[in-house]
């Protein structure tokens, strides 16, 4: 995931305007388009325990919200 992650970035800014776009989101969000490259340190730090632990803080029963579709005019 993590060399996804970075593959994607990268070809990103492989042409002119994925990298206008990128560096102007990094610019607009951190006040920094240098936060790029911190942000892909960043990624690289993280590690499956890491993950682990967001998963269950994040995840859990009295958290989760269901949705149930019915098609226009059937009933339930």
């Amino acid at each position: 995931m993590k060399l996804k992650a970075h593959a994607n970035v990268i070809q990103r800014l492989a042409g002119n305007a994925g990298l206008a776009q990128v560096l102007a989101l990094f610019q607009g969000s951190y006040g920094d388009w240098k936060a790029l490259f911190k942000v892909l340190d960043a990624l690289e730090a993280v590690r499956a325990e890491d993950v682990q632990r967001a998963a269950r803080d994040l995840f859990v029963r009295e958290r989760a919200t269901a949705a149930y579709t019915v098609r226009p005019g059937a009933s339930r």
